[in-house]
């Protein structure tokens, strides 16, 4: 049987097509795949090479701004990048972060929604 990996980034809708071995064809109805509202912050991969994304769950119903600190284990700020969600198109964004220059360790990733105030985190492993 063959199979279909469908990520974060492969939103939408699907139909199988399945052609047996007499040529004959058959089409599935729809298929959705789509976002679930989560309040978990993804990181991955994780641990990483030091190349690695943050999604956070986005309704796209309020206008907001998302800044993503990262600190290392002595608490001092490495990167810090702003995301605009104006006209975001995914309930996910992809925010990549690359820490592949620093030394290997545990950092603290940090999302603070600007407007709503709401403050998530987790961490993550460089090798």
């Amino acid at each position: 049987s063959n199979s279909q990996l469908v990520r974060i980034d492969g939103l939408g809708i699907y139909r199988a097509r399945v052609t047996d071995i007499n040529g004959c064809v058959n089409t599935s109805n729809n298929l959705t795949i789509g976002a679930e509202a989560s309040e978990r912050l993804w990181i991955y991969p994780n641990p990483s090479d030091g190349i690695f994304q943050v999604r956070y769950y986005y309704d796209g119903l309020a206008q907001e701004k998302r800044m993503v600190s990262i600190y290392d284990t002595r608490g001092q700020l490495v990167i810090e990048k702003e995301f605009p969600l104006f006209g975001v198109t995914t309930q996910y964004l992809r925010m990549n972060f690359d820490l592949s220059k620093y030394p290997a360790g545990t950092y603290v990733v940090k999302v603070n929604n600007l407007f709503s105030g709401k403050i998530v985190s987790g961490l993550v492993v460089v090798q």
